[in-house]
């Protein structure tokens, strides 16, 4: 009676067992992380006309970051704390709307492999004048549109976002999961205006926050870039507990 009682048991450990080790194979499903510009190595600033750098060792989501003319600031921000802050300054530019240099823009520096799609919030003072483009890239040099989430999607390219904060969404087209990508969110070179329409008043600015990443764990299994990354992989563990519960409960 004893050895019939423990078969049963025995076969539901064998069964989560192999089924874990199956779920490893397979790394069933989405996982994302995001970046929220709190950490304390991000230190929170007022020169914005400027370059700036942040390590993955200073970001939450372990995301190395180069932005231009914008830093971390604590002035109107979106979310938290802290948020990425750009200005296009009146300075920089000609009169005829010719851009004197790098239009601002944010770029992350650390692939994520197998990323399907990012939403961030994002404002900016100039609605009517600004727009950007939404892009990804597998080398970092060449990039390419991301695409919008309608019905029919379109290249989100000169996309134009409100004075107030809000969440947006994009795709990467047909993404392949063994691929790792990088984003960038630039200002539009086509925008009504770049910059403010005289020398007085405050320059236009264009502020993101939370960017959320979202991937395939198909062939990510905890890596960013290809070496190994402590937070996607628990969020990895975490899911797969939360699946493997939801079977055999």
């Amino acid at each position: 009676m004893q050895i019939k009682s423990f078969l049963p048991k025995t076969r539901w450990l064998v069964t989560i067992i192999l089924l874990l080790f199956l779920s490893i194979e397979q790394a069933w499903g989405d996982s994302s992380i995001t970046e929220d510009f709190e950490n304390a190595g991000m230190t929170a600033e007022t020169t914005y006309n400027s370059t700036r750098e942040y390590t993955a060792a200073n970001s939450n989501a372990e995301i190395a970051w180069f932005v231009e003319h914008g830093c971390v600031a604590t002035s109107d921000k979106l979310r938290g704390t802290k948020s990425m802050h750009m200005r296009a300054y009146y300075a920089r530019y000609a009169a005829t709307d010719v851009w004197n240099g790098n239009l601002p823009y944010l770029e992350s520096r650390t692939a994520v492999t197998g990323l399907k799609s990012i939403s961030f919030y994002a404002a900016t003072s100039a609605p009517s004048y600004l727009s950007f483009d939404i892009m990804y890239s597998t080398d970092g040099s060449n990039w390419s549109a991301m695409k919008t989430t309608a019905a029919t999607p379109a290249d989100a390219t000169a996309q134009t976002f409100t004075s107030t904060s809000a969440q947006y969404t994009y795709n990467i087209p047909s993404p392949n999961t063994s691929y790792s990508y990088y984003i960038k969110i630039a200002v539009n070179s086509g925008s009504t205006h770049v910059y403010k329409t005289s020398s007085g008043g405050a320059n236009y600015t264009f502020r993101v926050d939370d960017i959320t990443f979202t991937y395939s764990t198909c062939t990510n299994l905890g890596t960013i870039n290809g070496s190994y990354n402590k937070r996607v992989f628990y969020a990895y563990l975490f899911s797969l507990c939360q699946r493997s519960c939801g079977i055999f409960l």
